[in-house]
């Protein structure tokens, strides 16, 4: 009777009870040399040998190298299967014709066609052209390829955390960077506006070139800053902006990043700046250009905006709801900074303190800090290094040259918290919490001195007796 139960069960493929394969002894060295081989190799990593390492270790590149060894074994392990496959299908025949059985026909299933939808994927010659114009004139830009680890400003993910402690957590948790891949993700759902706010050098124009090349989209920028002012003028303006959705258009999934925009939209118009211009670049760069894009199509606007208090923020608000402010310059941050590009190059002394560098560049942003570092190593520095060794304070000197580059974080933050909802819910929220944890320390100290005078009334009542 069970093997008459076992024969019906390996009929039916819900209810096989499947093989059972004994572990294989030949594993236990393999696994024993890679442990011994990461315990050999973690030492190295432990100490500070990031030079000799560089000159001895080469880096693997992970994903070419299984790429590769996938390709090698499947075809191997396809060539297995099939035959594995056809000795199956024999020990199945060869069962039912034992058994005295009929073998049991396959069932055979319509499949629906597929209707084709012919994809015209040419580009007209008129569009290539308009294209070849925009590239000359810099509002076409050349394709990158980025990586979301291109982005070296947000190393710190505590956001969570300082909520439960009642403390004021930056805008977004301090998680960019998942939040820009999720905006990555939703380039294909149709038309976007995202309005990136942050001082100079914190990442705006590399978040957007991640964008675009994670989507292999193609990038258009707009800029007033960029635009001679000969060719100023209301025909001119109108044909870059309608070149710039045709072309658009016919190249989705795209970018647009119009940069600026706290020019567009200033208070007080700078001296510098002409007021008829400006109007004239926020008539066509922003709001012929959003009409000119449908819902459906496969267009992100992102604008960038570094001084948000000084322009008409609901102006402002209204045609980019959705605010990404950029995170501050924190000591990790800077710290990483300066530890890459002391790797980056060997004449940097190891046993410079960058505790102390990074303690002290956090009020500057990390484009300018990658940047004046790059700047420090002259020929004239070098061999003052190579002679006299590097201070700190020669970094530090020369980081903090300009006093106009620091970067007051908390005008930003105040502006985030009394204009964008989600700075409104996270200070109504921090708001709450405090009231709440107050409520809750009062009620504590009422049910202590309720406890107290029970067991003071405990006491009487015993010594009466």
């Amino acid at each position: 009777m069970e093997q008459e139960l076992i024969k019906k069960m390996m009929k039916n493929p819900k209810q096989h009870p499947g093989f059972h394969y004994p572990m294989s002894k030949k594993t236990e060295n393999i696994l024993e040399t890679i442990d011994k081989y990461r315990k050999d190799w973690n030492d190295f990593d432990t100490w500070e040998t990031e030079g000799y390492k560089e000159g001895f270790v080469q880096q693997i590149d992970h994903e070419n190298a299984c790429m590769n060894t996938k390709l090698k074994i499947l075809k191997a392990v396809d060539e297995d299967m099939r035959q594995e496959l056809q000795i199956l299908k024999r020990a199945l025949q060869s069962e039912y014709k034992r058994n005295n059985e009929k073998m049991p026909e396959n069932m055979k299933v319509k499949q629906k066609k597929a209707k084709k939808h012919r994809v015209d994927f040419t580009i007209s010659e008129s569009v290539q052209e308009k294209m070849q114009e925009l590239a000359s004139s810099g509002y076409l830009k050349e394709k990158t390829s980025m990586k979301f680890e291109d982005f070296e400003g947000d190393f710190n993910f505590v956001g969570e955390t300082l909520r439960c402690i009642l403390r004021r957590a930056e805008p977004l948790c301090g998680e960019t960077r998942f939040l820009w891949w999720e905006k990555s993700g939703e380039l294909v759902l149709g038309a976007r506006r995202l309005l990136l706010v942050g001082p100079r050098g914190s990442g705006k124009t590399t978040l957007v070139n991640i964008l675009s090349s994670v989507n292999d989209a193609v990038l258009f920028e707009l800029d007033p800053v960029n635009v001679s002012p000969e060719l100023i003028s209301p025909a001119h303006l109108r044909q870059v902006v309608s070149s710039v959705v045709t072309c658009a258009r016919a190249t989705q999934p795209a970018v647009i990043h119009l940069k600026s925009l706290h020019l567009l939209y200033c208070k007080k118009v700078p001296p510098e700046q002409n007021k008829q211009n400006l109007n004239m670049f926020a008539q066509y760069f922003v709001r012929m250009l959003l009409k000119k894009i449908h819902k459906n199509d496969l267009i992100i606007v992102i604008g960038s905006c570094c001084d948000p208090w000084l322009t008409k923020t609901n102006k402002l608000l209204k045609n980019f709801p959705d605010v990404i402010m950029m995170p501050p310059t924190t000591y990790s941050t800077v710290s990483f900074i300066v530890k890459k590009w002391m790797t980056d190059n060997r004449m940097v002394p190891r046993d410079l303190n960058t505790q102390s560098i990074a303690q002290l560049l956090k009020a500057y942003s990390f484009g300018h800090i990658r940047d004046a570092l790059n700047s420090f190593l002259t020929p004239d520095n070098v061999i003052k290094i190579a002679a006299y060794g590097l201070s700190p304070q020669e970094v530090l000197d020369h980081v903090t040259e300009n006093e106009d580059n620091k970067v007051d974080y908390k005008k930003y933050q105040e502006w985030y918290d009394e204009n964008t909802p989600w700075g409104k819910r996270e200070v109504n929220r921090l708001h709450d919490d405090r009231e709440i944890l107050l409520l809750q320390q009062k009620f504590v100290e009422k049910m202590k001195k309720r406890g107290v005078l029970e067991k003071h009334q405990v006491v009487t009542t015993i010594q009466e007796e």
